[in-house]
């Protein structure tokens, strides 16, 4: 057995990086090996694999089953990959059905490379394994060779390790997903001749990572199976190890890979296996668009907070020099003009500067006598010209093209609308940015509504009061949520930056053996070209291409129409502000005129 086992090692484990040994055989064994070596002994320390990374098997035990199970179920919740793993159980014993037991059980699925070195006899050796291919039967067992002790030879000299994930002969291949176009589309059907349809129980199933699945399968020459489910989408993987929705099916073993737009999630990657980048995604939000300003604003409108500033400093720098100039013709020659204190030139000199502003008449009581103040007021009069036509033409613009707040592009934009949240069917649109320490997506998680009845998410649509999570794609196009319909497309606008980006992978169940290969078929397919055309070939015929266009090209179209009210609210209210102020005045000057004549008096 010792001879055997040392020619099987040096054979097929020369490069490996190590080799696993357990053995709690009642005989010891003699194992030479060129290459670092963890001894363990059951139920010891598994911990040896994770710091050797050990990839490879001896078990020399006569307790196969249940120590293939338990090395199974450490794999499975080990931060270790074990993708390539192969076992060697071995036993001195004799021949006993007990010991075939490890290929009745439900980890044997998910190993293909193991065999069983059992004694047949005092001349003999056999060496067994399972044909893992296969639509049915796949665990059959099969005699693979026998080693004679006599001399030392093989019967038959085959590869006790074959390369059983070539061919897999129609092995069933289950197919987590769920409909997500274009990623995933699921198509009711009667009958389709075409292959490339995959009719399976009245569907047939497009979309571009559903077209790298089945490219998949046929690399491997695999039976593709839908394991689709109905409830909760992507799902979610929570701390106790448990999980929901499609990575909850890959977690419980109901499918082997799975796919629709999945990211690389942080807590998911601790319990499946991750598959190499597919696309690029970018997630965005089609948030409520903004509304008319205020009417009673118009006027304000006209200039931008800068020119407002400019002007007001204008007005200022007017009042101050006409105020000055009088100041210094009082103090010079006193004669010259009517005031004789300094209240009453500030007082001319804002009559004689505020008029031009406001377009009225400056009298000639109210003009400087002097020439430097006449120049000074045909400054002021050209100013206020200048000033007061473009007012004119920008107030006509504006009243002819409606103006609208600001609208909400970026996700700071979003934070300050306090009352604005945004929605999605799962959570698995913040699984990337749950973690995350910078303040404003802490803040934009806590925005976050998951809603997985669409029905509620279509009737809150119509009332533009909630924003709506959907993905940008590499392509130009927008997968959206089937409840965004055209109709409400008017009432929303799509916020030019994203919230955040993501790379989609492919998941499979944890220290996948398929994982290698189908790194290998992705990465082929990537270089070709083919997903990115496969997304754009499932937008073009699946996705509502007006829908799309409405969110690409969206733009509001005004008809010419009459001036009503609410052109001219703000001039309104301009104009009654300023008589209730002169009726306020007025008023108090009557007062003050009664109460100075029952001073007098």
């Amino acid at each position: 057995m010792e001879i055997l086992l040392n020619t099987i090692i040096t054979t097929y484990f020369s490069s490996a990086r190590c080799i696993n040994v357990i053995n709690n055989h009642s005989h010891s064994l003699n194992i030479k090996l060129n290459t670092p070596t963890t001894v363990s002994t059951f139920f010891t320390n598994f911990d040896h694999v994770r710091i050797h990374q050990c990839q490879d098997f001896l078990v020399y035990s006569q307790r196969p089953v249940t120590i293939f199970k338990y090395l199974e179920e450490k794999i499975k919740v080990h931060p270790q990959r074990f993708n390539q793993r192969r076992y060697i159980f071995a036993s001195s014993d004799n021949h006993h059905l007990d010991f075939f037991k490890i290929f009745n059980s439900t980890e044997i699925s998910f190993v293909s490379n193991l065999i069983l070195v059992v004694d047949l006899d005092q001349t003999a050796i056999g060496i067994w394994t399972h044909r893992y291919v296969g639509f049915e039967n796949s665990n059959e067992i099969y005699l693979l060779d026998k080693w004679f002790r006599a001399n030392q030879s093989f019967m038959l000299e085959q590869n006790l390790f074959p390369d059983k994930l070539k061919n897999q002969e129609g092995r069933v291949l289950r197919t987590a997903i769920f409909s997500y176009m274009p990623y995933i589309i699921i198509v009711p059907t009667v009958f389709s001749l075409e292959k490339r349809d995959h009719v399976k129980g009245g569907y047939k199933y497009r979309g571009s990572e559903m077209r790298l699945m089945i490219t998949i399968a046929e690399s491997m020459n695999m039976t593709l199976m839908p394991v689709i489910n109905e409830n909760d989408d992507w799902g979610n993987v929570f701390e106790n190890g448990t999980a929901n929705g499609l990575m909850g099916n890959l977690m419980q073993d109901n499918a082997d890979i799975g796919g629709a737009a999945l990211y690389r999630w942080e807590q998911p990657a601790k319990y499946l296996d991750l598959s190499t980048i597919t696309v690029r995604s970018g997630i965005t939000c089609l948030v409520p668009a903004p509304k008319l300003a205020a009417a009673w604003q118009t006027p304000i409108h006209v200039y931008s907070p800068q020119t407002w500033i400019a002007v007001m400093v204008s007005f200022l720098l007017c009042l101050l020099t006409l105020y000055s100039l009088g100041c210094l013709q009082l103090f010079v020659n006193p004669l010259i003009i009517k005031e004789r204190n300094k209240m009453k030139i500030l007082i001319r000199s804002l009559i004689s500067v505020a008029k031009p502003f406001m377009m009225q008449p400056v009298t000639m009581k109210e003009v400087s006598k002097s020439p430097l103040g006449r120049y000074l007021m045909g400054l002021v009069f050209m100013t206020a010209l200048i000033l007061t036509t473009s007012y004119d033409g920008g107030l006509a613009t504006i009243m002819a093209i409606p103006r609208y707040e600001a609208p909400i592009n970026t996700i700071q934009d979003l934070l300050e609308k306090d009352d604005l949240l945004w929605a999605a069917t799962s959570e698995g649109w913040i699984l990337s940015i749950e973690n995350s320490s910078e303040p404003s997506l802490r803040k934009l998680v806590s925005r976050f509504r998951r809603i997985p009845n669409e029905t509620i998410l279509e009737q809150l649509s119509w009332k533009g009061q909630f924003g709506f999570a959907i993905e940008r794609l590499l392509n130009g196009d927008y997968a959206v949520g089937t409840f965004i319909k055209q109709d409400v497309i008017q009432n929303y606008h799509l916020m030019t930056n994203d919230f955040y980006f993501e790379l989609c992978v492919l998941m499979l169940r944890k220290s996948s053996i398929l994982l290698p290969r189908v790194d290998v078929i992705i990465l082929r397919s990537f270089d070709a070209g083919l997903i990115l055309f496969w997304q754009n070939q499932a937008a073009l015929e699946y996705m509502d291409q007006s829908l799309q266009k409405a969110l690409k090209y969206r733009q509001k179209s005004h008809e010419l129409v009459k001036l009503k009210m609410l052109h001219v609210e703000g001039a309104f209210a301009a104009l009654i502000l300023g008589n209730t102020i002169a009726l306020v005045v007025f008023v108090l000057e009557l007062l003050w005129d009664k109460w100075l004549e029952k001073v007098r008096g």
